[in-house]
C-alpha cells in the first residue's frame, strides 16, 4: 500500500528502491537462514489455515467482518469489491493529502487501507491506533469530528470492550444485532477514520479552487 502511495505521489526514486530494499531483505534471509527461508517462501507463505480461520474475532479487516456476517469462505466477491474501492479512494485521498503537506494523514490513511483490505489484521496489527489518536487529538482544536473518533478510538483501545464479545471455536459466526457490530468494531472505526481523512482532502481541495473574491 505505501509503495502506491509513493507511485500516487509520483516520487520515482521512492517507488524503486523501496522494492529493491525489499527484495534485499529476503535475499540477505536466504544468506543467513537458507533452509528456512526456503521453506517459507515455497510452503509457509502458501498455507494460510496456519495462522486460524479469517472469522477469528481478533481479525478486524474487511475479510473478517465478512466472514463473521456471510461465513468463512463466501467472501471473495464482496471482499474485492470493498477492497477494490477502498484502494483507489484511501490511497488516492492519502496522496491528496500528501501534496497538500499534511504527511502524517497521508500515511496513516494509507496504513488504514492496507489494514482493511489485508486478508488477515489481527487487532495487534493496529498499534497504528496510537499515533492516529495523535493525529486526531492535533486535529480536535477545530474539528468536531476529529474529537468525535479521537474519543472512540481511545474507548475502544483502553476498554478492550472487543473481547467482551462471544469468541472462539466459531462462536463469531453466530453473532447477532448488537454483537455483530460490536465485534467488528476496529473494522467501522478504522473505516470511518479513512472516510474522515479522505473527506479532509477533498475539502481542502475545493478550497484551493475557489478563486478568492475581488473586493
Amino acid at each position: 500500500m505505501f509503495w502506491l502511495l509513493l507511485l500516487a505521489t509520483r516520487q520515482k526514486r521512492a517507488a524503486i528502491v523501496a522494492p529493491l530494499s525489499g527484495i534485499g531483505t529476503i535475499l540477505l534471509g536466504f544468506l543467513v537462514l537458507p533452509h528456512s527461508s526456503v521453506t517459507y517462501w515455497t510452503h509457509t507463505i502458501f498455507d494460510s489455515g496456519r495462522i486460524g480461520t479469517p472469522s477469528y474475532l481478533s481479525n478486524q479487516s474487511y475479510t473478517g467482518a465478512l466472514s463473521r456476517l456471510l461465513g468463512d469462505g463466501h467472501t471473495s466477491v464482496a471482499w474485492a469489491v470493498l477492497a477494490l474501492v477502498t484502494i483507489v479512494v484511501g490511497i488516492g485521498g492519502s496522496a491528496v493529502r500528501w501534496r497538500q503537506g499534511h504527511v502524517a494523514e497521508a500515511m496513516l490513511g494509507t496504513e488504514l487501507v492496507a489494514i482493511l483490505v489485508s486478508p488477515v489484521s489481527w487487532i495487534h496489527h493496529l498499534v497504528w491506533a496510537w499515533p492516529i489518536l495523535l493525529l486526531l487529538v492535533t486535529a480536535a482544536r477545530t474539528d468536531i469530528a476529529a474529537r468525535v473518533i479521537g474519543s472512540l478510538w481511545a474507548l475502544l483501545t483502553v476498554s478492550q470492550a472487543i473481547w467482551h464479545i462471544p469468541h472462539e471455536n466459531g462462536r463469531e459466526l453466530h453473532l447477532h444485532g448488537w454483537r455483530i457490530v460490536a465485534a467488528d468494531s476496529y473494522t467501522i472505526l478504522a473505516l470511518i477514520t479513512l472516510a474522515w481523512i479522505v473527506t479532509r482532502a477533498v475539502i481542502a481541495w475545493r478550497g484551493s479552487r475557489v478563486s478568492p473574491r475581488r473586493g
